[in-house]
């Protein structure tokens, strides 16, 4: 019997082969990128780019509304400012730093004698304090 007779029998019907064709065939660890794959991909890019920008839109929009918001409060604080003059008084509103709360003061316009604060000094010592001390245990809701 002849040794070459029996190897070739047992190789495919093919032309010569060294015996690498299929391993230079199918590419290992590589996978056919499928059409579909791509056009799911493609749909989850611009969906992505989409929320992208609707999140720019909507802060745009939100800094929009805070503006218009500060104007019209600038506006509506000249309009008391006017009328409490007509009453020899005067309003100052400010931001407490250490709270985050917002006072108004009625002030005498004449000698600037402070005639009534909300909320007053002691009330927002306090709440400093409370802030300070209890921080997890007291949530304030806007």
């Amino acid at each position: 019997m002849d040794i070459s007779s029996v190897t070739n029998s047992s190789l495919p019907h093919s032309a010569h082969s060294d015996g690498t064709k299929v391993a230079r065939d199918v590419r290992v660890g590589k996978v056919r990128p499928d059409p579909v794959s791509q056009h799911q991909q493609a749909e989850r890019r611009e969906a992505r780019e989409s929320m992208q920008q609707r999140r720019v839109e909507q802060s745009q929009r939100i800094e929009e509304n805070r503006q218009l918001q500060r104007k019209q409060l600038e506006k509506l604080v000249e309009r008391l400012d006017e009328f409490m003059s007509d009453f020899n008084k005067g309003l100052a509103f400010r931001l407490d730093e250490d709270t985050g709360r917002s006072v108004v003061t009625v002030y005498e316009m004449n000698s600037g004698d402070i005639i009534r604060q909300i909320p007053e000094q002691e009330m927002l010592e306090l709440a400093k304090q409370l802030s300070q001390h209890a921080r997890g245990l007291v949530t304030e809701k806007v």
